[in-house]
């Protein structure tokens, strides 16, 4: 009775075993998709970010232009030239920064997703080395149990079964 109870524990913490392993597995995989997903979104951000430095710089524009056509001065000539100019290369690398950091935040979610991937697959391989070393060492205990040793007849006693043996008087 006792091996059989040996055999169920062994193989029931076996089977627990792997199942860990696999949640866990689960578990890391979801927060690999997860980094991804806000390695996304801080990306889209960055290029939100990228195109209101555009708009910023027509705004800014249009009124330099305005303010030199109210003055009497040419809007894409002079000194309004020359501020839009001033204006255009600060955006632009303004504009250069955000998408490169967008670039970044993205390949970021994707290393963490890869590292994520790493780990769940290393989680579910232990969930199987778990078990593997769990019904090992129930062999072993079972090995340990053994049948019942077989009676042999200690040093100093008398056989038991005497049908073989005659007796002399």
């Amino acid at each position: 009775m006792a091996q059989i109870a040996l055999i169920a524990f062994t193989a029931l913490s076996a089977v627990n075993s792997i199942q860990a392993g696999q949640a866990r597995a689960r578990q890391l995989q979801l927060q690999g998709q997860q980094a991804s997903l806000e390695g996304k979104q801080r990306a889209l951000a960055e290029e939100q970010k990228a195109n209101m430095v555009l708009q910023k710089l027509n705004e800014t524009n249009a009124a330099a232009r305005a303010r030199g056509s109210a003055g009497g001065v040419q809007a894409f000539e002079g000194s309004a030239a020359l501020i839009q100019d001033v204006n255009a290369r600060r955006a632009g690398k303004e504009f250069e920064v955000s998408l490169a950091n967008a670039a970044g935040a993205e390949r970021i979610g994707q290393a963490q997703m890869g590292m994520y991937a790493s780990a769940a697959n290393q989680a579910e391989k232990q969930g199987y080395f778990q078990a593997a070393m769990t019904i090992a060492s129930g062999a072993y205990q079972f090995s340990q149990l053994g049948a019942a040793p077989a009676s042999a007849p200690t040093v100093g006693s008398a056989p038991t079964d005497t049908s073989s043996y005659t007796f002399r008087r």
